[in-house]
C-alpha cells in the first residue's frame, strides 16, 4: 500500500465519473423533511436523526455498505460539529468509495441550504465531515479515515473544485492503519473554529469584489481551474496580500497574530469564495453568518468596524446585490 494517498491513484476516467455523479445526480431515495422554525435548536436530536437518515438513504442509493452504529453526529472541539460515517470498500476502489461517501453528505448539506433559502428554515450543516473506510487488505483489514471542512465539501459538490483537487485536500488530513504502515496527519481543523474562519474568509472575499486594487487577483482566481499551477500561485498571492494588507484585521478578529498555516488555510478559503458571483457570495455569507449566530457564536464586530473605517477612508463602493 505504498504511496497510497497520492492523487495519481485516481485515473482521469474515475475522476470524471465521480464528478459527474456528484454534481448532476439527485438523491432520489431521499424524502424531504418538514421545515423547522428558527426558534428550534439547530443541533436537536430529531434534526440530527433526520440528517443522518438522508445520508444513509443516499449511501443505499449508491449501494455503498455503511455501518449504522458507527455513524455519529457530535459536538467537537473549538465550537465544531462533526459528522462521521463508516463505509466498507473493495480492495481496489476505496478512493471512489471515500469520495462518494463525502459526496452523499455534501448533497444532503446542499439540500439543507436550498430549503433554508426557500423558507423559514435553519439548515443543519456540520462543521467537519469525516469518512472512515474499511479496506479488505491484510488479515485484519486496513483502515482509512479522512476529514474535511464543510466549506471545502460544499465547494466540491458545487463543482468549484474537482474530484482530484478534493482528493488532494482530504489526503492532507488522513489516518491510515494497516499491518505494515501507519500514517497519521491530524487535521488542524479539529482544533480550529471552522465556521468562524469561514466567516472571515467569505467577508474578505466579498469586500474585495469591487476593489479595483484586487481586480487582477480575482480575475486570476476565476481562471485558476483552467490553468495548471495557477491555483497555487493565486493562493500564495492571497496569503501574501492578507499578510501585508489585512494583518491588523486578522489580529483583531482572531485575537492573535495568525501563523503561516492559519494564513494559508484562510487564503485557500478566500480563493474558493472569491470565485463565486457577488450575489451568490452575499447569500452564502449571510446564511453562514446567521447559522453561526443561531448556533451560539458571535459575529466579529471588529470586522464591521474595520470595513466601516476602510470605506470611509477610500470612498470605494460597498458590495451590493446586483439582482433584487
Amino acid at each position: 500500500m505504498k504511496n497510497t494517498f497520492q492523487g495519481k491513484w485516481i485515473s482521469s476516467m474515475s475522476v470524471n465519473r465521480i464528478l459527474l455523479i456528484t454534481i448532476f445526480s439527485t438523491l432520489q431515495a431521499v424524502t424531504d423533511e418538514t421545515s423547522v422554525q428558527r426558534s428550534d435548536l439547530i443541533d436537536n436530536p430529531q434534526r440530527k436523526s433526520a440528517f443522518t437518515y438522508q445520508v444513509h438513504s443516499a449511501l443505499k442509493y449508491y449501494r455503498l455498505p455503511y455501518s449504522d452504529e458507527n455513524t455519529s453526529f457530535r459536538k467537537g472541539n473549538s465550537n465544531n460539529t462533526v459528522f462521521k460515517i463508516s463505509l466498507t470498500s473493495r480492495r481496489n476502489n476505496f478512493e471512489e468509495v471515500v469520495i462518494l461517501g463525502f459526496s452523499c453528505v455534501g448533497k444532503v448539506m446542499q439540500r439543507e441550504m436550498h430549503k433554508e433559502k426557500k423558507s423559514d428554515y435553519v439548515a443543519l450543516i456540520p462543521s467537519i465531515v469525516t469518512v472512515h473506510c474499511a479496506i479488505p487488505v491484510g488479515r485484519d483489514d486496513s483502515q482509512l479515515t479522512a476529514s474535511t471542512s464543510s466549506v471545502v465539501l460544499r465547494n466540491f459538490v458545487e463543482g468549484t473544485i474537482t474530484a482530484s483537487e478534493f482528493w488532494d485536500e482530504i489526503t492532507n488530513s488522513v489516518e491510515y492503519i494497516s499491518e505494515t504502515q501507519y500514517i497519521n496527519k491530524s487535521p488542524a481543523i479539529f482544533v480550529t473554529d471552522v465556521e468562524y474562519e469561514n466567516l472571515i474568509a467569505a467577508r474578505i472575499a466579498l469586500e474585495n469584489k469591487n476593489n479595483p486594487r484586487t481586480a487582477n487577483l480575482i480575475s486570476m482566481a476565476s481562471k485558476a481551474k483552467y490553468v495548471w499551477g495557477l491555483q497555487a500561485k493565486v493562493e500564495s498571492m492571497l496569503m501574501e496580500q492578507m499578510k501585508t494588507k489585512h494583518m491588523d484585521l486578522m489580529v483583531a478578529v482572531m485575537g492573535k497574530t495568525p501563523n503561516d498555516e492559519e494564513m494559508l488555510r484562510l487564503g485557500r478559503l478566500v480563493f474558493l469564495h472569491v470565485q463565486k458571483p457577488q450575489d451568490e457570495l452575499i447569500d452564502t455569507h449571510t446564511g453562514d453568518s446567521l447559522r453561526y449566530v443561531w448556533g451560539g457564536g458571535s459575529y466579529p464586530k471588529s470586522m464591521d468596524q474595520y470595513y466601516d473605517a476602510y470605506y470611509e477612508r477610500t470612498n470605494l463602493p460597498r458590495p451590493r446585490r446586483k439582482i433584487d
